[in-house]
């Protein structure tokens, strides 16, 4: 039985392809390369010149970002436990009601920082209420059920830009402007080929159109 546990074990670990590093780009290994001459002669006590003490700081400087970067990406939970001041059970129950991804083995603070942000953006209403009392609460009126509709909306724009996807009226209205002229001038073509039946079916067919983009455009929606 013991025998047979070492190669299963070798099995395992042979089984699992390695990620292999990115090839680095030419100018990179270039740099590597001067780096490790500079830090070479260092150790030997051979004079270095000013440019390559520049260099050395410049690589010292971004080794150390780097490093930073990936310290903020593998924070872990004793870590973050120990600064929030909550036990593991809190902040699971936090992480998983709010949606906030601090309830892992290891913490992504940069992950963090976007949720929470997001999150705040997205509840700034309730967070802003008065004395703790949400305008959205209480008995429902006509005055309130608008209120909520329209705080709605806001919440759905609001996302929409968070995602990249809100597109603004003022946008919209420009675009169509543009596509009725084009239209308009080829009407005019039309006009001049075809006769002007032609060209008045086209004006009909953009009467239409700019009569819904004045509907749209009355409408109190802005999503």
């Amino acid at each position: 039985m013991s025998s047979r546990k070492p190669k299963q074990a070798r099995s395992r670990r042979s089984s699992t392809p390695s990620a292999s590093p990115a090839k680095p780009t030419l100018s990179e290994q270039i740099d590597r390369e001067v780096i490790a001459d500079i830090l070479t002669k260092r150790k030997l006590g051979q004079p270095i010149t000013r440019g390559e003490r520049g260099e050395l700081r410049r690589w010292e400087r971004a080794r150390d970002e780097e490093a930073r970067w990936a310290i903020y990406k593998s924070i872990p939970k004793r870590h973050w436990r120990a600064m929030s001041g909550r036990q593991d059970k809190v902040l699971n129950e936090q992480a998983l009601r709010y949606g906030i991804p601090f309830g892992g083995a290891t913490i992504n603070l940069v992950e963090v920082a976007r949720a929470l942000h997001d999150f705040l953006a997205e509840n700034h209403h309730k967070l802003n209420a008065v004395d703790g009392d949400d305008p959205l609460s209480g008995p429902t009126t006509p005055a309130l059920e608008r209120y909520r509709e329209e705080a709605w909306r806001i919440k759905r724009i609001e996302r929409q830009r968070l995602q990249g996807t809100h597109i603004s009226r003022e946008t919209i209205h420009d675009a169509m402007n543009r596509l009725a002229g084009i239209l308009r001038g080829l009407g005019d073509r039309l006009r001049r080929q075809h006769g002007n039946a032609a060209g008045e079916l086209l004006d009909e067919a953009l009467d239409d159109f700019e009569r819904q983009v004045s509907a749209f455009e009355a409408t109190d929606d802005g999503g």
